[in-house]
């Protein structure tokens, strides 16, 4: 079942759209009015899209699961949009220079549906494969989302199973987290881990699915690349691990730091680790 609050988010998001769309397509100086538009549209789009996981839980605990992840897609939509609209788009090689002509002063809508894909992008994450693979990697490519989505679910209740056994023995309940002795909460933390990479079986059902549907030609981005294969920290925490989160934060933090900024490498760096930080939190 649907929650309410994930409804009203999608609802928010789709009527957002069209006018972030316009201020991207607009950008005013800094003493502009629409300047100081873009700022009210985009503190109203943090206060609306973070509001209604917290206001509208009718049918969630506010300490849920499905809260915390309503939360967390809401943080990464507002998110999104305040990169769109505050910086402007790089330009884009045409084909042909005449293109910029074509449409005049008309509405485009190849871009603007090019721009709903990219902001939609993070609720679907569903890109077109490289290349057409052919049978014989196709069939490889589905036995294997189907091992792994085996493996996984059997990891996310063996999990379950053992986070439940140790609250029984230790009789406490999983809000009772003041209590736990250290041993306890380490080994809950360790079990939690596991537990968030084993539950992303449900994203690769949905991958599995597309790419079956589409006979390969595309794909979805999955939540983890093989994490036990990173050889450092920094492969591990920034391509291997909660991939979804880390292409946002490049595209929308790290990325416009060091283009739009002028920040180095570094800089961008720590304000893509700290507003990862606040996601995450």
């Amino acid at each position: 079942m649907v929650s309410s609050a994930l409804i009203h988010l999608g609802v928010s998001l789709i009527a957002s759209l069209p006018i972030a769309y316009h201020f991207r397509n607009n950008d005013g100086g800094a003493g502009d009015s629409t300047a100081t538009a873009k700022r009210i549209f985009v503190g109203a789009m943090w206060a609306i899209f973070l509001g209604i996981p917290l206001v509208d839980h009718d049918d969630m605990s506010l300490h849920s699961f499905e809260t915390m992840m309503t939360a967390s897609l809401a943080f990464m939509m507002a998110l999104k949009l305040t990169q769109v609209v505050i910086y402007p788009p790089l330009p884009r090689k045409r084909k042909d220079k005449a293109e910029d002509n074509i449409h005049g002063s008309s509405f485009d809508w190849k871009d603007f549906g090019q721009f709903v894909g990219d902001v939609l992008f993070y609720m679907l994450p569903v890109s077109r494969t490289e290349e057409l693979p052919n049978r014989t990697k196709f069939l490889y490519k589905a036995m294997e989302y189907i091992f792994f989505i085996g493996v996984k679910m059997l990891a996310a209740s063996t999990t379950q199973i053992l986070m439940l056994r140790i609250l029984d023995d230790e009789h406490l309940k999983s809000d009772e987290m003041l209590h736990f002795t250290s041993a306890t909460y380490g080994k809950l933390l360790i079990l939690f881990g596991v537990s968030v990479a084993a539950n992303s079986w449900q994203q690769d059902v949905q991958g599995l699915l597309i790419y079956l549907v589409t006979l390969g030609r595309y794909t979805m981005l999955s939540f983890y690349d093989y994490v036990f294969l990173s050889s450092s920290l920094k492969e591990f925490w920034g391509r291997r691990y909660n991939r979804l989160v880390n292409h946002l934060i490049l595209h929308t933090v790290y990325i416009p730091a060091q283009t739009y900024h002028n920040y180095s490498k570094r800089i961008s760096g720590f304000l893509a680790f700290a507003v990862s930080g606040v996601l995450h939190s």
